[in-house]
């Protein structure tokens, strides 16, 4: 299954209720930072920025996925694949 979230605050209760095994997300969102709502987060996360070097490299993001992102640009397979299984 794949559940959207619209913003951070969506996102965090989307963390709050529910079990994810990954979390791709845009690190730039309408109402913040994706950093706002990761530390909730118990899965690996895959950040997603036209401007990498602006994302917080720490744990639980296991990746930096520089815009635009093709299935050909990702590499086979994706560490957070690995940690998922």
């Amino acid at each position: 299954d794949v559940r959207t979230a619209a913003d951070c605050a969506r996102a965090r209760e989307a963390l709050a209720s529910d079990r994810f095994d990954v979390v791709v997300t845009d690190w730039h969102l309408p109402d913040g930072l994706a950093s706002t709502f990761l530390a909730a987060a118990t899965c690996p996360v895959l950040a997603v920025s036209g401007h990498p070097e602006e994302v917080e490299r720490a744990a639980p993001i296991v990746d930096v996925l520089t815009k635009p992102v093709t299935p050909t640009r990702l590499p086979t397979p994706h560490p957070a694949e690995r940690l998922v299984g």
